[in-house]
């Protein structure tokens, strides 16, 4: 289905389809997003340059509006129409099929363009999150594997977010116990995992959302001294966003990544939905410092392997479960051959570089 002008119009001004032009951040778009409310306007009216001057925008803004609009017209089309090649659909707030449970939950913060492959209905069932740390032990690994398996088969559909260790073991064995799996990942697609993806997404058992396209830079921000990726707090904030529930199996706070720490505490900030804390086994230092908040928010439990079950069960019973997607089920050709062509354009521009 084509996407309306308004769509259009925000696609351009705030994906990063075109590699020497950043498109709007997320303050600038809310300012923006607010100002076409207030003046009863909507984003394809930008079109006008007269409607433009009529918003109460600073001029660095406008004249960014305007440059965004002016050069991505074309090339963003281009991009677009590459990315469709590939079996990677876009949607944005303005369209009908957009995750509902991102508006509702995240409102201003819900990103305003999603790319995606696979079935978008999966992202309005049931589900939960699993997330944790990139390295974990050989137990941590048995047991976000056991945990993956209780959510399959109790029939919710599991969210992560496509990073190695506790995500990729999370989703990997979900699918494989018959589960469906919301993958929201950060980087390119092209990698060891490509054929994993196309084949899951086609067989109906896999829905990758991305905020940006796989081919985008990251855009890094500052964070107490350190530099970060900015898209791992968009990651993180749709896995929260779509899930009833969040696990939270291994966070560090004293040593190592604090990713998935950062995320379980926006969250509690927010106050956008339950996350469940691993109490059980070895706890280290990020699950502590969660935990220790329990007597100040209502949103963080703790949970262990033998009340895994339970807990899911309070869950569904809480829920008014929705109905079996009524899509056609027709997959666009995910990765079959282009991100095949694309890697090995790569390679073979790679072999020419050093020669």
């Amino acid at each position: 289905m084509p996407m309306s002008e308004d769509s259009k119009v925000v696609v351009l001004l705030c994906a990063r389809l075109i590699k020497d032009l950043e498109p709007l951040t997320e303050a600038e778009w809310n300012i923006l997003r607010r100002e076409l409310e207030r003046t009863g306007t909507t984003p394809k009216d930008l079109l006008s340059s007269e409607t433009l001057k009529e918003l109460n925008l600073k001029d660095e803004l406008r004249r960014k509006i305007e440059d965004l609009l002016e050069r991505s017209s074309v090339e963003g089309a281009v991009a677009l129409n590459e990315l469709r090649g590939w079996g990677i659909e876009t949607t944005t707030i303005y369209e009908e099929n957009y995750p509902s449970k991102l508006k509702s939950v995240l409102k201003d913060l819900a990103p305003p363009v999603l790319f995606y492959a696979g079935d978008l209905n999966l992202s309005e069932e049931l589900s939960v999150g699993v997330v944790g740390a990139r390295n974990i032990k050989e137990w941590e690994w048995n047991y976000t594997r056991q945990i993956a398996q209780t959510i399959a088969e109790e029939g919710f559909v599991l969210v992560s977010g496509g990073a190695k260790g506790t995500d990729e073991i999370a989703e990997k064995s979900c699918i494989e116990a018959g589960g469906r799996v919301v993958t929201v990942r950060t980087g390119t697609l092209l990698g060891k995992d490509q054929v994993w993806i196309r084949d899951n997404v086609l067989e109906g058992k896999l829905l990758v959302l991305l905020t940006q396209p796989p081919t985008a830079k990251s855009r890094m921000i500052v964070r107490s001294g350190k530099k970060i990726v900015f898209d791992l707090f968009q990651r993180n904030r749709l896995i929260y966003g779509l899930s009833k529930a969040v696990f939270v199996v291994t966070a560090y706070y004293d040593e190592g990544t604090k990713g998935t720490y950062y995320g379980a505490e926006e969250n509690l900030r927010k106050d956008w939905t339950t996350i469940y804390v691993r109490e059980d086994g070895e706890i280290p230092s990020g699950n502590r410092k969660l935990l220790e908040k329990r007597s100040r928010s209502r949103y963080i439990k703790g949970f262990t392997l033998s009340n895994l079950k339970e807990i899911l069960n309070q869950l569904k019973s809480a829920s008014v479960q929705r109905e079996e997607p009524t899509g056609s089920g027709e997959q666009m050709p995910l990765l079959e051959n282009a991100y095949m062509q694309r890697a090995s354009q790569k390679k073979k521009k790679g072999s020419n570089e050093q020669r």
